[in-house]
């Protein structure tokens, strides 16, 4: 009798495996599986419609762009743009890949600049866009005079004041740049004054970072207060080499009200 209901219960799990696989569902084709990753995982950025209406002007000889920008885009510029996964145009010209790949880069020092005199709005611009906006600006020659013709800058300035020169109130910036230019190069090999220079441009370009204001928890200084806070270090005797180490607490002690809430 048990040997019968061993076999009636062995019958009876066959039974239900069988039933099983009868009734299990068909898994999805792997095919439409590995579409829908492909398509999520390789995304391609667009191009923005500023930058075809920039190739436009380009073709119709509207830009003053530099003579390579029509050749053929290269291979490593093809190879970058497929890494960035950034759609383009089979008939890109190297200056066309350029712009591309500029999209995600940040902008330039020098056209933050000129964006920067004609009170554009600078954040967020990609090295492209902020050449675009730039070349669209100096495409007015009232603009690109007036860009010439800028006044001397408060650091040009200041600099005329740091090395006692005479006779450069009223320089314009390019005037002044090539006074500066030929004045550094006049000087003697380990100039203190030229060290002490470099050091403070050095904390100016340093607190002028925002990151870097922020790792500080202060606001960012005037160049009359970090000249200040320079200047005491050095009566103090501290050895120039470590003035950029300590120059942020001397800052708050000169003026403490420059401390982030």
């Amino acid at each position: 009798m048990e040997y019968v209901v061993v076999i009636l219960i062995v019958l009876g799990i066959l039974y239900l495996k069988t039933n099983k696989k009868g009734t299990r569902k068909k898994p999805q084709p792997a095919r439409n599986t590995t579409s829908r990753t492909q398509n999520s995982s390789s995304q391609t950025n667009d191009i923005p419609d500023w930058l075809l209406e920039r190739w436009s002007l380009a073709n119709q000889q509207k830009l003053n762009l530099k003579s390579w920008y029509f050749d053929e885009a290269t291979p490593k510029q093809l190879d970058k743009l497929k890494r960035l996964n950034q759609k383009t145009l089979h008939t890109a010209t190297k200056g066309m890949a350029s712009d591309l790949i500029g999209l995600h880069s940040p902008a330039d020092d020098d056209d933050l600049e000129i964006l920067k005199f004609f009170k554009v709005k600078t954040s967020g611009l990609s090295q492209t866009k902020a050449q675009h906006e730039t070349a669209i600006l100096l495409n007015n020659p009232e603009n690109k005079e007036a860009f010439e013709k800028r006044p001397a800058t408060t650091t040009q300035k200041e600099y005329f004041k740091h090395f006692d020169l005479k006779g450069v109130s009223g320089l314009t910036h390019n005037a002044a740049a090539l006074k500066i230019s030929e004045h550094g190069a006049s000087l003697p090999e380990d100039d203190p004054k030229e060290k002490h220079w470099e050091i403070l441009m050095e904390i100016v370009e340093e607190l002028s970072d925002k990151e870097n204001l922020e790792s500080y928890e202060i606001k960012k200084p005037t160049f009359s207060l970090i000249k200040q806070a320079v200047q005491a270090l050095i009566d103090e005797g501290t050895d120039i080499d470590e003035i950029p180490t300590d120059v942020v607490d001397k800052i708050i002690e000169l003026n403490p009200s420059i401390q982030r809430a």
